[in-house]
């Protein structure tokens, strides 16, 4: 005989924590957006790199919506620069985000269920892949003060394709391995957050819009990556997460050599400001700059 089980269904209201989640969100943005609106720093001095007052760096007015808005306001006054260059931070912080995913999100079922580990013990290696994290920030924080930041990213980030390229030939069915391979991610994937930004701050103008839409990227790509991961997960298997994370790899470095051919085409907001001073500065070069606007 033929027996069929009850099918039970349960109903999860989840639209209802992300409507409060994203509400609880939405207000301290609109309080941001009011402050950055009425500013209340007018009048102050700005100063550069090595401490001197510049002059006529006085902020005269109220920046204007359209101000807000321009990408030419962030984009050392051009608004093709200002354009390219955040909608390539959004997809770097985008492509992140995807590849962060299926390493700290789903590592834990990796390990009990392919590698057979214990709760307990997957959960101390999670333990262990977050102290290296922190030793390791530490450590690319202060090689910043030596090195360029595009640099610094260039290695962090290709050597990380390398170790899940490398990962991914030999696979992974022990303990040990496993343990290789969250060390070694965590060692280099720490700090790439921050260093977008410090990336960033070379070539643009930040302003807490541009934060927004970094941090909107950032989200979509973590959303995209969970949904993604569990299916590939469910219907590929645990090898096919690791194919994964080296297609999120590979992306993250795409995108990351078209930032720097971007970049290089305008050249460091510091370094062309500086320039400019030096030519104001040079009598010849000003009596110069005369002559043509005459």
């Amino acid at each position: 005989s033929n027996t069929l089980g009850s099918i039970t269904r349960i109903r999860s209201p989840i639209e209802y924590p992300y409507i409060i989640i994203g509400i609880w969100t939405f207000v301290p943005i609109m309080l941001l957006a009011s402050f950055y609106y009425h500013d209340r720093t007018s009048g102050q001095k700005y100063y550069t790199q090595n401490g001197t007052i510049r002059k006529a760096t006085f902020k005269e007015r109220t920046p204007t919506w359209r101000s807000i808005f321009s990408p030419k306001t962030c984009g050392q006054g051009s608004s093709l620069f200002g354009v390219g260059i955040i909608i390539l931070l959004c997809l770097y912080y985008f492509t992140l985000s995807f590849k962060m995913k299926p390493f700290y999100e789903f590592i834990m079922v990796y390990a009990t269920e392919k590698i057979g580990m214990s709760k307990a013990q997957a959960a101390v290696m999670m333990v262990v892949g977050r102290v290296v994290i922190i030793v390791s920030g530490t450590i690319w924080g202060t090689l910043t003060r030596f090195f360029p930041i595009q640099v610094l990213l260039f290695i962090k980030i290709f050597t990380e394709l390398a170790i899940v390229i490398y990962f991914n030939y030999v696979d992974i069915y022990t303990s040990g391995q496993l343990y290789g391979f969250i060390v070694a991610i965590s060692m280099f994937g720490a700090t790439n957050w921050a260093a977008g930004i410090t990336w960033g701050l070379r070539y643009l103008e930040f302003s807490s819009l541009v934060y927004t839409f970094i941090e909107l990227s950032g989200a979509c790509g973590g959303i995209l990556s969970t949904w993604v991961t569990g299916y590939v997960l469910e219907y590929g298997g645990h090898e096919a997460m690791l194919r994964l994370q080296l297609g999120g790899n590979v992306l993250l470095c795409i995108v990351l050599m078209v930032m720097q051919v971007v970049g290089s085409c305008k050249g460091e907001k510091f370094k062309n400001t500086e320039a400019g001073e030096t030519q104001v500065n040079d009598p010849q070069k000003r009596s110069a700059l005369k002559v043509e606007n005459a």
